[in-house]
């Protein structure tokens, strides 16, 4: 035997149901905005850790030449004394 809901009564589920579903669209619509947002910022950070090694890379470079560069006037130094005792 089916039970009868009463019109009132049904009229109010059905109302419900249309409102949760219209929150469950809304929220997934959110969802999809907050996703992309961290995908923009991910993406973001990603590209500034790249731009950060290259830098770094670029100033380890640097670096190696100024030390080589300081060395290269003790080696001078160094045959130039070698080559006065001779």
């Amino acid at each position: 035997m089916r039970e009868v809901i009463p019109q009132d009564l049904q009229k109010l589920v059905n109302a419900a149901i249309s409102d949760l579903e219209n929150q469950k669209t809304e929220l997934i619509g959110k969802l999809a905005n907050l996703s992309e947002q961290v995908n923009d910022r991910e993406n973001g950070l990603l590209a500034e850790i790249d731009r950060l090694e290259r830098e770094k890379a670029k100033m380890e470079n640097q670096l190696d030449q100024y030390k080589e560069a300081e060395k290269r006037p003790k080696k001078q130094k160094e045959e130039g004394i070698r080559k006065e005792k001779t």
